[in-house]
């Protein structure tokens, strides 16, 4: 049996649920209460890759990978919200046709 031990009982401790429920022995490291460090302070969004997606579009997909796995395996900790494209100015707006392309890549 695999034994696994995670650092941090923020989203680790999700981590450590699920590979817990997939048969793996786990140990979990905490130094606080769980959820009061990073995971606690987090902005609660879970990167969709859309920031990468005009310039470094390997790492965008990758980030749709990874939004689809967590979707799949914790559906019940995600709300879908579809996200924005926020436009500031006028240089923002030229850039509106490649973002939409390239921020729907295939699964």
């Amino acid at each position: 049996m695999e034994k696994i031990v995670i650092i941090g009982g923020g989203i680790g401790g999700a981590i450590a649920h699920d590979l817990a429920l997939r048969g793996f022995a786990v140990v979990l490291l905490e130094k606080g209460e769980l959820c009061c460090g990073s995971t606690g302070r987090h902005h609660g969004l879970l990167h969709s890759g859309a920031r990468y997606a005009l310039h470094d579009v390997a790492t965008a997909a990758e980030c749709m990978t990874e939004n689809r796995i967590l979707r799949t395996i914790a559906p019940q900790a995600m709300e879908q919200n579809d996200g924005l494209f926020l436009a500031v100015d006028d240089a923002d707006m030229a850039h509106h046709r490649q973002f939409l392309l390239q921020s729907t890549l295939p699964s």
